[in-house]
């Protein structure tokens, strides 16, 4: 049986289903932020060509990139420092913190 990624809008929401079936709930606005990290990474690497040439890839990769590759963030955020949990933040959620437990 293939999966397919299946998506649809409703109330102003994105709603994706693919290989579990589980669907994820996303509005536009933190769709795009990812993007929008990703593209500043960039610019703060010096541009497509030089971000390329560090990373050992061509630009045409770079600039094809609609969020950052999985194995590519963590040098993205050393290169630029754009913090991971901004560049996938599927990935690496903000860590919140903890109230101290009270006995």
């Amino acid at each position: 049986m293939q999966s397919r990624l299946v998506a649809g809008n409703r109330e102003g929401k994105r709603y994706l289903t693919g290989l579990s079936s589980v669907a994820c709930r996303f509005t536009v606005a933190e769709m795009k932020q990812p993007y929008r990290a990703l593209r500043t990474a960039i610019a703060r690497a010096g541009g497509p060509t030089a971000l390329a040439r560090r990373l050992g890839v061509s630009k045409q990769a770079i600039v094809q990139w609609r969020q950052a590759p999985p194995l590519r963030v963590l040098e993205l955020e050393r290169l630029s420092g754009v913090p991971r949990h901004e560049l996938r933040p599927d990935l690496y959620p903000v860590a919140r913190e903890r109230e101290p437990a009270t006995t």
